[in-house]
């Protein structure tokens, strides 16, 4: 190595190579990544999260929907397995039917007497 007037050359090789007054330590570099890592994790966290409340939301819906499907499906079998109320319709059904037989016995009658009632005019105007 040469001297010079400020010294060595490996001493001057070193003076003009730039320093830094403060270099970042190892463990400045680190939390530096550390930062963006944590940010890019909260960040991930943080959808996560939102993912994970919509799908809580959702399956409430479900869960309120399968309740009510169930409540009804329960009143439809309770209604499926009582016996029918009693009813007077079939009651009321017979007398219509009775009375209907009995109006067409009468209307029989009526049209019997009203073939007969030609003969009966005839008759009677020709007996006097």
């Amino acid at each position: 190595m040469t001297p010079t007037r400020n010294g060595t050359e490996q001493e001057l090789a070193t003076k003009k190579a730039y320093k830094p007054r403060n270099p970042p330590t190892r463990d400045q570099a680190a939390s530096a990544d550390g930062a963006h890592a944590q940010s890019t994790a909260n960040e991930a966290l943080q959808r996560l999260e939102e993912r994970q409340e919509t799908l809580i939301q959702n399956v409430g819906k479900i869960n309120d929907s399968i309740i009510m499907m169930s409540a009804t499906i329960q009143r439809l079998l309770d209604a499926a397995t009582q016996q029918a109320p009693k009813s007077d319709l079939a009651d009321a059904l017979q007398s219509i039917a009775d009375h209907l037989l009995k109006q067409q016995e009468a209307l029989t009658t009526i049209d019997k007497r009203l073939l007969a009632l030609p003969d009966l005019i005839v008759e009677a105007l020709t007996t006097e």
